[in-house]
């Protein structure tokens, strides 16, 4: 039995799951949204075509994750140290410095040095919590730590 022929709409949408060039995306470009019966009440098929149709969505939504786990961790290193609690502090420093800082952005790399410098400070400050010179010098580092994270957020 012969397949049934399949519509424009269909066709795009196929090419397009599957990770196929359609050549200029946006010159039938209404033919292939003009009815969107074919992805309604999926989120996932559309999410993913408008991920192949612009790739850097995908990248975008991968630096924001990147910067917004760096930040969450340092905001609760922030949290923990000004109520005393210094273990749990370097705990959330540790956190954003072995795991999240590990992932490699080549375009980011910049920044995210910048932020290892400043949590290394930190870190280097909270060996001895008796000879802390400076609390508020600490806490100053982490908070433009977190600024770098927003900015960059805020950037992309």
């Amino acid at each position: 039995m012969a397949d049934k022929p399949k519509n424009v709409i269909e066709e795009y949408a196929e090419k397009i799951l599957k990770g196929a060039s359609i050549g200029n995306p946006f010159e039938r470009f209404s033919d292939l949204f003009g009815n969107l019966e074919f992805v309604a009440g999926d989120s996932r098929a559309v999410r993913h075509i408008v991920e192949n149709l612009d790739p850097f969505i995908r990248s975008r939504n991968k630096k924001m994750l990147y910067y917004l786990r760096i930040y969450s961790s340092l905001l609760y290193a922030d949290s923990y140290f000004e109520r005393g609690n210094i273990e749990k502090a370097k705990y959330y420093l540790e956190l954003a410095l072995n795991t999240e800082l590990r992932e490699k952005m080549p375009a980011e790399e910049k920044y995210a040095a910048k932020i290892r410098s400043l949590i290394d400070y930190a870190m280097d400050q909270m060996k001895d919590p008796a000879a802390m010179p400076d609390k508020e010098r600490l806490r100053t580092r982490i908070h433009i730590a977190q600024n770098v994270c927003v900015l960059r957020m805020l950037y992309t």
